[in-house]
């Protein structure tokens, strides 16, 4: 067991899945920070991406070290599949809390999401701003933390119900293509419903093509003599 414990492969598959979620739960916050107390969100507007960054960091840090412990040391010594699993790397417990934190952290971070959108939106409302530009923003948030809801939540919950209930390993496959979904999807909705993102990638490929013109003209300038 501890062979597994030790392998690469499930701690790559913690931190993919704690990370997201616990960024999240705490963008999710920072955004309801945001609405409710802006001035002392702007007091600290310069250093959130780092303490945020550092805060996630920390945390999956230390959650995956627990994970690993209880799977060398906690864990009876045993043959398992060869497929080194969360579960059968770190035990069933940690399994459970690693879909608990998944679950959690995406859901916890949409209502927070959600209700700074709906205090955001009152409050425009009530100073008869016309925010258009502010409520895109949240717009665009939002749609990407309902994505996240279908595309990591459901396999998350499908997964969980894998140790109690007969399932596919088909089921599982698609589950699993779920996840690469939600990070194509993410690109789609930001080009989609960000004006500054497609002028920037816009402007990136111009700036690519601008050069490799450049350089095709001077190679072909440099062969004739």
């Amino acid at each position: 067991m501890w062979e597994c414990a030790t392998d690469p492969v499930p701690a790559l598959h913690t931190i993919g899945g704690q990370w997201p979620s616990a960024l999240t739960l705490l963008l999710g916050f920072e955004r309801l920070t945001a609405v409710r107390f802006p001035w002392w969100y702007h007091q600290l507007y310069e250093r959130h991406q780092v303490v945020s960054v550092s805060c996630v960091s920390l945390f999956v840090t230390a959650s995956l070290a627990i994970g690993i412990c209880c799977g060398v040391f906690a864990i009876p010594e045993g043959v398992t599949i060869y497929i080194c699993s969360i579960g059968k790397s770190y035990g069933p417990e940690y399994a459970t809390y690693n879909f608990t934190l998944t679950i959690g952290g995406h859901v916890a971070g949409m209502c927070a999401t959600m209700l700074a959108f709906v205090m955001a939106r009152n409050r425009i409302e009530q100073a008869g701003f016309n925010r258009l530009r502010e409520m895109q923003s949240f717009k665009l948030i939002f749609s990407i933390t309902i994505l996240s809801l279908i595309f990591i939540v459901v396999p998350n919950i499908y997964f969980i119900l894998q140790r109690f209930l007969p399932h596919s390993q088909a089921i599982s496959g698609y589950m699993y293509c779920a996840f690469c979904l939600r990070s194509c999807s993410n690109i789609a909705l930001m080009w989609i419903l960000n004006k500054d993102y497609r002028h920037h990638v816009r402007k990136l490929y111009s700036r690519m093509m601008k050069k490799m013109t450049d350089t095709e003209s001077t190679r072909i300038f440099t062969s004739r003599q």
